[in-house]
């Protein structure tokens, strides 16, 4: 029902996160089923250390990604669930913020990473920010057994590549080989993290 949809975006506001989910029940008479919630999950609003105003950790292997969310009570987000949070509550958008381009919405030509949600017009209709460019986000897995994925793109990226494909949207990713590669630190990798509801 409306009031339990309120009380789960309560509990993730309370953790500094937003509530990602397809079905937004706009009145009592919507319900907000069990299936629904099932679907749905808490996702960090800003990159890791999920701050406003401040610069996101880069250079983060993703074993300290994933060891960084279990700490606080979180976990790595799925690939999944990061590609369906970035486009936010849309059926399919290339950039958080629709399918037009804005190629100074974000960082992904700034050189440089820049203090969370400092770009405004880079953030989703649920509120998730920097989810293109600034930096690439490690994924938990990837739809390859024993690889993950850096996802969104980082601030070299560039909106659009030389190709005229586009570098940093919700459904762009780069894999990398876990088993190989999960100690390893990229100077523009970051991440953030998801968390089921109670």
């Amino acid at each position: 029902m409306l009031d339990l949809y309120l009380k789960d975006m309560q509990h993730c506001a309370d953790l500094g996160m937003v509530l990602f989910n397809r079905a937004v029940p706009k009145e009592e008479s919507m319900l907000w089923s069990q299936p629904q919630r099932d679907r749905a999950f808490c996702i960090d609003r800003f990159e890791f250390p999920n701050k406003s105003g401040v610069n996101p950790q880069g250079n983060v292997s993703w074993l300290e990604a994933k060891k960084a969310c279990e700490d606080a009570t979180k976990e790595l987000c799925s690939w999944q669930r990061w590609e369906y949070a970035c486009m936010g509550n849309a059926d399919i958008q290339r950039w958080t913020f629709g399918n037009d381009p804005m190629p100074k919405a974000c960082n992904w030509t700034g050189g440089a990473v820049q203090p969370s949600g400092f770009h405004t017009k880079c953030y989703n209709n649920i509120g998730a920010y920097d989810m293109n460019g600034n930096l690439a986000e490690w994924t938990l897995d990837s739809e390859q057994a024993g690889q993950a994925y850096l996802a969104g793109g980082h601030y070299q990226s560039g909106a659009e590549d030389k190709s005229g494909a586009d570098a940093a949207n919700c459904v762009k990713r780069s894999w990398i080989t876990k088993a190989a590669d999960d100690k390893t630190k990229l100077p523009f990798a970051g991440f953030r993290c998801c968390k089921k509801l109670p």
